[in-house]
This record gives C-alpha cells, structure tokens and sequence, in this order.
C-alpha cells in the first residue's frame, strides 16, 4: 500500500496530465502488484545553439551519465502568469503559441514572434474549458483540441497566424480530447475520449469543416496523443485495459486502425513523434514506474525499448526535429521537471539540466535541433512556465 500511497501522491500534484484520466488509476491499481527492476542507460548526445536567447554555461552535465555535450534550459522571463501551461506549438524557430489554463476554468493560448522574449495573449472562443494539445501545419494554419465541459470535446483553430482562433464541431458524442496531429493544413486526426468514457478517434480532410469519427481497434482503448507523419499514415499510443501501453497505427487514412505489437511491461504511453512514416519515438512509462521510450524505424514492425535514466519517471510528450535528434519531457521520481536528449536516434538519452523552480513538464515543441520550448507547471502545481534551449554545455569529455 505505501508504492499505492507514493504513486497517488505523484499523480495528485500533476495538476493536468497528458495521460487520461484512468492511466493515472491504472498506475495506481499496478503498482501495488507489480514490480520490475529500473534500468538505467548511458550514451553520448551532442548539442548545438542557436543565438535568439542568451544562455549563461554551467560546469556540469546535471545528472546525466553520458560524455559528450549536453544542452542547459532557461525560463521565458516574459511568459505571462497563468496557473497551468499544458501544450506548445511552433510554426518557425522563432514564432510559437502555447495553451494554458486562466484558472477560471476557461483555457488560454498565448503566442510569440521573438522566440519567447515576449509573449501575446489571444482570444479564446467562448466557453473553452481547457486546451490540452496543439498542432501547427503551417505559418498560418494551427488546430488545438481540449474540451468544453468534461461531456463535450472542441477544436479551435486559427488560419491568420493566431490572430482569429474559432471553434469547429466535432461528432456528437466526443468528450475530451488529448491529442491532435496535422500533415497538411486540410488534414488533422485527434483522439481522446466520447461521452461514454471509451476511446475516440475523429479525423478532418477540410480543415475542420467536418470532423467524422474513426473506428478504434477496441473499446478499452485510451489515447493520449497523435502522430501522423503523412495524411494517410498515423500512429495513436495510449493505454488499453488492464494497465497495458497500446499503440495503434494506420496507413490508409483511418478507414482501419491496427494494434501493433509492443515490448512487454509497459504500463501507458503519452506522447508520439515520427520523422517519417517508418521513424518514430514513443515515451511511457513502465510497471515498476520507470520511465521507458520505445522506438523504431520500421513503421512499427518492430518497436524497441530503450531505458531512461535512473529517477525518469514519467516522459508524457516528445520532440523531434531530426531523425536522429529527440527530446522528451515529463516529470523525475521527485517531481521536478525531466528533459532527456538524444542525438543517436534512441539509442541513448542522456538528462539534460533544468532550471530550478520547474515541476512537471507536459509538452514539447522543436523547430529546429537547436531550439525547443517546453511548457509544464512549478512544483506546486499552480503556476505556468516556458523552457527556452537547448544551449550548449561543456561536460569536459573530449
């Protein structure tokens, strides 16, 4: 009862995580039953640094035990005060918007053209309750879905840069929605939940104008986030009951998804990014409530499990500018914010240095190798933030 007690108290103090809803009871309900050794993992990842944002250059590479060159994290100074940040979208390396909460239970999205110095607040169409996932196909285009009560989903979306956003109708019956990918700017696949707690799948080929529900491999299915490296060719990773990770993929646009087959142990997947349609990364978590990314170059067939270092916990979203580049965030044994890289395709990730003062990270956008922004929460829980990185570190290895 005292791992149930732990676990419970982690998923308490994450205020709104990308995993649903009955992921968190499913950790819970395992942990008490099952156990597994954590494994750790070594390696080298190489970073560099574009000049938008002035980092000041640590000694050491944090926690990480890989040699190599790491990258260091700063907070955006000018990100506006709002109680929670859950997702982050960028259309250049300089130009991104990312979702919130006001704390009124109404959901907030924020913008900026100057890579994070400052920081513009949009209008929100009425009645949004909260955002949870972005996608942004173009400069111009970009599509974020969330829900408007806890029984009825929405997508908003804007098509001037952020300037106008405006809500679409989705089928009736779809409830909360937790992930949305974009290939083109008519196309876009999200998934979460309908209004009976079953998974969901609803896809758009005319920007929003109608979205139609997709059939889901089965009912005990929970997605949690969207990939889709072409408009035909999408990966969906969740959970499916009891307490199993799930990933589903299609290549015919969503007339048909397939489960495919995935390492065992492995408790809920959160996040999802694919270079290509063969290349893919997918963080989670495992029973022992070790973090774990799975990842492949064969469109799925197989994926491969690869161990994250020691007190990684809970990676909920990834990024990839590169085929061989990744970053993932999510939250340490200890509650703090997590950022692994790798520069080796998955083979290794190593622990990059964040900031103090930042607790869980719920979202991650790269625009290019050298520039990411990562949204989460302080460790209270209340209170929003932007990382800006990663700029480099000298960890004195050659």
């Amino acid at each position: 009862m005292a791992v149930v007690r732990i676990v419970a108290d982690a998923v308490g103090r994450r205020r709104r995580a990308l995993l649903p809803r009955v992921v968190a009871v499913a950790v819970i309900a395992a942990a008490s039953a099952l156990s597994a050794a954590p494994t750790t993992t070594s390696g080298a990842a190489d970073r560099a640094s574009s000049g938008d944002v002035r980092v000041p250059v640590p000694t050491s590479a944090g926690t990480g035990d890989a040699s190599g060159v790491g990258g260091h994290w700063v907070r955006s100074p000018s990100y506006p005060v709002v109680p929670s940040s859950t997702a982050i979208a960028c259309t250049s390396t300089r130009r991104c918007f990312a979702t919130g909460d006001n704390g009124a239970s109404a959901a907030d999205i924020v913008g900026t053209g100057d890579s994070g110095r400052a920081w513009t607040a949009w209008a929100v169409p009425a009645g949004t309750g909260g955002l949870n996932a972005m996608a942004c196909p173009s400069a111009t285009h970009c599509f974020a879905v969330g829900y408007i009560s806890p029984t009825q989903g929405t997508v908003v979306a804007t098509v001037d840069r952020g300037t106008t956003w405006i809500a679409q109708s989705l089928p009736a019956g779809t409830a909360d929605l937790y992930g949305i990918a974009c290939p083109s700017t008519t196309t876009c696949f999200a998934a979460g939940f309908d209004r009976q707690g079953f998974g969901t799948i609803v896809a758009t080929t005319d920007s929003g104008a109608d979205w139609t529900t997709q059939p889901v491999p089965n009912t005990s299915f929970f997605p949690a986030a969207v990939a889709c490296p072409s408009t035909t060719e999408c990966f969906v990773v969740g959970t499916t009951g009891p307490y199993h990770g799930e990933i589903v993929a299609t290549t015919d646009a969503g007339v048909s998804w397939r489960r495919q087959k995935i390492p065992p142990g492995i408790l809920s997947f959160a996040g999802i990014a694919c270079t290509s349609a063969t290349n893919c990364f997918a963080p989670g978590t495992t029973a022992s409530l070790t973090g774990i990314i799975l990842t492949t170059t064969t469109g799925g067939k197989p994926w491969l499990s690869h161990a994250t270092p020691s007190g990684s916990a809970f990676p909920t979203a990834v990024a990839c500018p590169s085929s061989s580049t990744c970053f993932v965030v999510g939250e340490t044994s200890s509650y703090q914010g997590d950022i692994l890289a790798t520069d080796d395709a998955g083979a290794d990730w190593i622990d990059e240095p964040v900031p103090s003062g930042v607790g869980f990270l719920q979202g991650v956008a790269c625009p290019s190798p050298t520039r990411c922004y990562a949204v989460g929460i302080v460790p209270s829980g209340v209170g929003g933030l932007v990382l800006v990185g990663p700029a480099p570190i000298t960890t004195g290895s050659s």
